[in-house]
């Protein structure tokens, strides 16, 4: 029992001991796909895709802390769906910082079958290389480059022509994001 005492008096020491911080943040997504020979923009069918994320972070020291990251890719018919990821961010110093991770995005885009009648879930696992500055204490922004661990195909609906829908194949070729972050020490 002292055992258990001793613990839980000293668990509120160790958590404030450590550097924990909590936030989150909205990621406005560039996509460029390849389709044959072509290279241009995922053609959106809604809006823009825009991710959610909530982050936790870890700062190990004064430079360098490790992040992961959990959201949702929404406003789009093409790509949206669940995310998760890790980071590694270095601080240059206390305005700039740089960052680099993985990141699994599940897609599910066109799921919406009762509209569309066909379900497009493509795994997309994405290496990621980031810079961001600290405009406030509490507040940054980030630009991202995403680039694909393989050849992945992102299916589109075209329903430009009413009675001639049909559906395209793009290679994901990379993806870039603007990134507004939100974070608070715990």
């Amino acid at each position: 029992m002292k055992k258990i005492i001793f613990i839980l008096l000293f668990i509120p020491v160790f958590i404030s001991a450590q550097n924990f911080s909590y936030g989150f943040d909205a990621e406005v997504n560039y996509i460029r796909v390849n389709n044959g020979s072509n290279s241009n923009v995922l053609p959106y069918e809604t809006l823009l895709p825009v991710t959610l994320n909530i982050i936790f972070s870890y700062n190990m020291n004064n430079r360098f802390s490790l992040r992961t990251r959990a959201g949702q890719t929404i406003f789009s018919s093409e790509f949206t769906g669940f995310e998760f990821g890790f980071d590694g961010v270095y601080k240059l110093n206390k305005e700039f910082y740089f960052s680099a991770g993985i990141l699994h995005h599940s897609n599910i885009g066109n799921g919406d079958s009762s509209i569309h009648d066909r379900d497009t879930y493509t795994a997309l696992y994405m290496l990621n290389a980031r810079f961001g500055y600290n405009i406030f204490n509490n507040f940054a922004l980030e630009v991202g480059y995403y680039y694909p661990l393989k050849k992945t195909t992102i299916v589109s609906y075209n329903s430009d022509i009413p009675l001639k829908a049909y559906y395209l194949l793009y290679n994901f070729a990379y993806m870039l994001r603007l990134n507004f972050v939100f974070n608070w020490p715990i």
